[in-house]
């Protein structure tokens, strides 16, 4: 998913500097208990779904948006697992973000999985 309006704004004004960010993670698991992983088009990494915290939102909040949005699930978070940091990236654009994540285990509560650029 592209970046949110915000952090591009914010892009616009600092260009690629550091931005510290609030972030989520989400660890979905199936029945068997394998964990969902996307490769990421941006990176070519493979990870769990995540991204940043918007303003005003909450990490629990971000984390059910954030997984949409890379998986088309539904999910609703259960429990947190772990806050991890610094979780520093350099992306292909040269941009640096530094994030502190939340790391929340989620259960699937709708929808189909589908891939999704992102």
């Amino acid at each position: 998913m592209p970046i949110s309006a915000y952090l591009a704004d914010l892009r616009r004004r600092i260009g690629s500097d550091l931005v510290l960010t609030p972030g989520v993670l989400a660890v979905i698991r199936d029945g068997t208990g394998q964990t969902l992983v996307q490769l990421r088009s941006d990176t070519s990494t493979w990870c769990v779904p995540g991204g940043c915290v918007d303003p005003t939102e909450a990490p629990a909040q971000a984390v059910v948006r954030e997984s949409y949005e890379g998986t088309g699930l539904v999910v609703r978070p259960t429990r947190l697992a772990a806050v991890l940091g610094p979780l520093r990236a350099l992306y292909p654009n040269g941009d640096v973000v530094e994030m502190t994540a939340h790391v929340f285990v989620c259960e699937v509560i709708g929808c189909t999985l589908e891939p999704r650029d992102g």
